[in-house]
């Protein structure tokens, strides 16, 4: 009856065993039987699965540190707890990890307990004084215990409901989902540690990731902000796949990084011709039952014939021409990997040319990366790839400037898409 996720399949895993004279253990112990115990789960846990860590120690343990990369690069979400000596995150291991997810305390007035530490590492505040937790002396025992290895919990606890609803998400994407669905601003007493991100966990309308092939609900409602605008906010997942499925399909809106309808038809005019030009939801419907099974691009971010030529053992690994598990590698997947998906964009490169993306987005989100493109970076004609720079295809070919207008940078880059590399347009300064 307590905790976030009640049907989760818990294992326990001992690495602070040393005993007193009585035979009991007080939760102490060296940091190798902590590596031990991550080595354990390594070689051991079954997928999908998440690790709470409410421990640390200021001290700095590269062997520490790696065996929690290992964890996470295996596909396994580490969440662990900051730390309770009010100091910066970034003084204790495994807390300053990136890769991990590290959480900060707060008491019941949503404020930052004296003893939760802080900094630019804290990924996101959760519950952590007075909470009803686990005790030693039976199964059955409880006691009111507070602190950040409180909090962390919460969070892991969350992270198995997303996995819950689909185990094929990244590490990367998880946390992802936690700090984009945390509620922003509400934490007081941050005031005086400057840098610490103001988030506070929230398991309210825990999204339905099933199938981000058809609806991705944060991307929607980033795409759209009169949308998340009219649902209450970006965090309201539930409400913006209700708009999508009422309004946004007819409409023509994006509903996820692998679908543009009006891109859809551009490339595909005989299923215009067919449909009719103004059939958003006939394109979404033709591509999400049919086109992504037969190769056809969805999105002038991802071609699945592009993505499995530039990544040969997916093909291997998922058989040739099934294209329909490569848009979903890329999806759930590729994107926080940093993966190339098309002509038009690469992540690395886009980061690497824009440093004002990169100070906004995060060094190595790809995934913001990519919803900034969406966003901005198309209209503003910015450089997104080796091939293609539509201020230069534009310059190159004056002919399509004045077709579509110098500045009208997205139909450039349909039209080099679509019909410039196979005329053999020139794309590039």
């Amino acid at each position: 009856t307590y905790g976030v996720a009640k049907k989760v399949r818990l294992v326990s895993v001992r690495v602070l065993g040393v005993k007193d004279r009585f035979g009991r253990c007080h939760g102490s112990g060296d940091l190798s039987g902590v590596v031990a115990g991550l080595d354990w789960i390594s070689q051991n846990a079954q997928r999908p699965a998440v690790v709470n860590m409410s421990l640390g120690a200021e001290v700095e343990s590269t062997v520490l540190d790696l065996a929690v990369k290992k964890l996470v690069s295996q596909g396994i979400v580490v969440v662990t707890s900051a730390g309770n000596e009010n100091r910066p995150v970034e003084l204790m291991t495994p807390a300053r990890v990136p890769e991990a997810i590290t959480v900060g305390a707060t008491n019941d007035k949503d404020e930052k307990p004296n003893f939760s530490n802080w900094g630019s590492g804290v990924d996101v505040f959760a519950p952590g004084v007075f909470i009803k937790s686990a005790w030693y002396t039976a199964d059955d025992d409880v006691r009111e215990m507070s602190g950040t290895s409180m909090a962390a919990p919460h969070v892991a606890g969350f992270v198995a409901l997303l996995l819950g609803k689909n185990p094929y998400l990244t590490p990367a994407r998880i946390e992802n989902i936690v700090k984009d669905h945390a509620t922003k601003g509400l934490v007081r007493g941050l005031e005086n540690f400057p840098g610490t991100p103001n988030r506070l966990l929230s398991i309210r309308h825990v999204p339905d990731l099933t199938d981000f092939a058809r609806l991705d609900p944060y991307f929607y409602l980033a795409m759209n902000p009169d949308v998340s605008a009219a649902v209450g906010g970006i965090e309201n997942y539930a409400g913006g796949a209700t708009h999508w499925a009422a309004h946004g399909v007819h409409q023509g809106r994006m509903s996820s990084p692998a679908h543009w309808p009006g891109y859809y038809f551009y490339l595909y005019s005989d299923l215009a011709n067919f449909f009719g030009h103004n059939a958003w939801s006939a394109a979404h419907n033709h591509w999400y039952h049919s086109g992504r099974g037969e190769g056809r691009s969805g999105s002038p971010a991802f071609n699945p014939f592009f993505y499995f030529s530039l990544y040969p053992e997916l093909e291997g690994a998922f058989g040739k021409n099934n294209f329909r598990l490569a848009t979903d590698h890329w999806i759930h997947n590729g994107i926080d990997e940093g993966r190339t998906g098309s002509v038009a964009f690469d992540p690395f490169f886009y980061l690497a040319a824009h440093g004002d993306v990169r100070a906004v987005v995060g060094e190595g989100n790809y995934r913001k990366a990519l919803l900034h493109w969406f966003q901005y970076g198309i209209n503003e004609g910015r450089r997104a790839s080796w091939f293609f720079d539509p201020v230069a295809y534009f310059q190159h070919n004056p002919d399509l400037a004045g077709v579509f207008g110098a500045t009208n940078y997205k139909m450039g880059m349909f039209h080099y898409i679509k019909h410039g590399q196979l005329e053999g347009r020139r794309a590039v300064p």
